[in-house]
């Protein structure tokens, strides 16, 4: 079953000159190109603090997750992957999907787990066919959308009836 939305020409993503997508600030880009693609994988491992921080979030994951009949999970704002990589471990036999707008994360998150379906993809139009997923993991990402209402009202349209959403904020 293909769970992707189908896209035609005219609803295509447009780019810019540098072949990002246009959702992109500029600015933005320039400052999330700074950042290393394997910053949360590093972090965890050499930040006791950051391992604390994540290990909590993955571990209520799992618990939440333990309680529903999963078959596909989708992290919107999954940066390079590891929150996502770090549950499919533990139920191996769901489909995993991440999204997020800094394509070298994207790049970078195939790369090292390859069983992950990637995309580079806006939280505010999300790439998927309506009620398709069961659980949606949105840690640390709505508070730095653009627009965090349509993020919320494409997570509404993705999710299921019956689907499961955690949604977590650090910072407003």
């Amino acid at each position: 079953m293909n769970i992707f939305s189908s896209v035609n020409a005219s609803q295509q993503r447009e780019t810019n000159s540098e072949n990002q997508p246009k959702f992109l600030d500029h600015r933005l880009y320039n400052l999330w190109d700074k950042v290393p693609v394997n910053y949360y994988q590093k972090g965890v491992k050499t930040n006791i603090f950051r391992w604390i921080w994540h290990y909590h979030k993955i571990k209520l994951a799992k618990r939440i997750i333990k309680r529903i009949k999963l078959s596909n999970c989708l992290d919107v704002g999954c940066a390079s992957g590891y929150m996502i990589s770090e549950i499919a471990k533990s139920y191996p036999n769901a489909k995993y999907f991440g999204i997020d707008v800094f394509d070298k994360a994207i790049s970078y998150a195939k790369k090292i787990y390859p069983h992950i379906n990637f995309r580079v993809a806006s939280a505010e139009d999300l790439p998927f066919r309506s009620n398709s997923m069961d659980f949606v993991l949105n840690y640390e990402t709505i508070e730095h959308v653009e627009n965090p209402l349509k993020s919320l009202q494409e997570i509404r349209r993705v999710l299921k009836k019956n689907g499961t959403l955690i949604l977590a904020m650090d910072s407003v």
